[in-house]
């Protein structure tokens, strides 16, 4: 997919990778012993929907799902920051807690 293709016209079947990204963030969030991955996911996933984000506003097509996946992404990355500073402050608990 090039910068420039409009994300209507992508071909039927592409999936946006912020979307998988923010997904697989929270659905690691909710599992005990991957939670540890939701941080490094978010954070990608952020990168990847900011610069669709930014690229969908510049070319004047909605930023609708690229919103959406910002929000999906934004919500894994307060849910895995959320842990970290958890077992940062409690380092006498076991991981999968």
């Amino acid at each position: 997919m090039t910068s420039r293709q409009d994300p209507k016209t992508a071909p039927p079947g592409r999936f946006p990778m912020g979307t998988f990204l923010g997904g697989l963030s929270l659905g690691c969030w909710f599992c005990c012993l991957t939670w540890l991955l939701a941080l490094p996911l978010a954070t990608a996933g952020l990168a990847v929907s900011a610069r669709a984000f930014l690229l969908a506003r510049r070319e004047g097509v909605g930023a609708g799902r690229a919103g959406v996946d910002l929000a999906l992404c934004g919500a894994g990355f307060i849910a895995g920051l959320a842990y970290w500073i958890y077992y940062i402050n409690n380092p006498d608990r076991p991981i999968w807690d």
